[in-house]
């Protein structure tokens, strides 16, 4: 929009209004109006990372900065609004605020990288990698438990998800935390919402090989026996079953 347009649009929004819906009547063409529809169906329904990365898709943004550190900064701070958005519950006023916070508190935090060589290694996380593709591809670290470990939540007595807000606070220094069935079950979802995570990142990773995938690393318990060959430990999280 022209500064111009700009000024319509606002002007002719009334106090109070949804200020996407009043876009809709202020796009120039059918393929603006459909972006915008877009907006509004994602935002409704607080799915604002999948907004963020539709957008990326449909507008010119990559046709107008083609290079590959464009392409990287750009999945560099949707993956960044993805975590803040699951640290915060997917609440928009508080994401907004610590995108804020984030802003003016550390302007160098976000650092554009350097253009590769053709023929260099280049590494990057899963979510750096999607729509990219090489003919090798190695996956380090695969079997960590950092992706699935309930750690941070454990710590700090305190889950916070889409559907659910749980704490388990210990009231006295000594003797048994009480049991809480709503932490128990904001545990469960919350575990199962981090393995199914971290399979759609594996996928994302497995396809990113053209001709070979290497899985550098094992689980605990691995080893290696003579005339036998290497014997993984494959068990159920039943904690991820219940």
């Amino acid at each position: 929009m022209s500064d111009g347009q700009l000024q319509r649009y606002l002007s002719s929004a009334e106090k109070g209004a949804d200020l996407l819906s009043v876009m809709l009547s202020h796009c120039s063409d059918e393929r603006q109006r459909a972006l915008v529809s877009r907006w509004c169906e994602l935002s409704s329904s607080s799915r604002l990372a999948e907004l963020l990365e539709d957008t990326i898709d449909r507008s010119d943004l990559l046709v107008a900065y083609p290079d590959d550190v464009s392409r990287q900064d750009a999945e560099q701070f949707v993956e960044l609004f993805r975590e803040l958005s699951e640290q915060v519950g997917g609440d928009p006023i508080v994401l907004a605020d610590r995108l804020r916070d984030l802003r003016e508190r550390s302007s160098q935090s976000l650092e554009a990288s350097t253009i590769p060589q053709s023929d260099a290694v280049r590494v990057m996380t899963i979510h750096s990698s999607k729509g990219l593709e090489a003919k090798v591809v190695v996956l380090a670290d695969l079997f960590s438990s950092r992706q699935t470990n309930m750690r941070n939540e454990q710590n700090s007595r305190l889950i916070v998800g889409p559907e659910i807000f749980a704490g388990h606070p210990k009231p006295w220094p000594s003797g048994k935390t009480p049991i809480s069935a709503l932490w128990d079950h904001a545990t469960l979802l919350h575990r199962a919402r981090k393995n199914a995570e971290a399979r759609r990142l594996l996928y994302v990773a497995a396809t990113r090989a053209e001709e070979r995938l290497i899985i550098a690393g094992s689980p605990k318990g691995t080893e290696w026996v003579e005339e036998e060959g290497i014997l993984l430990p494959w068990t159920y999280d039943k904690k991820a079953l219940n």
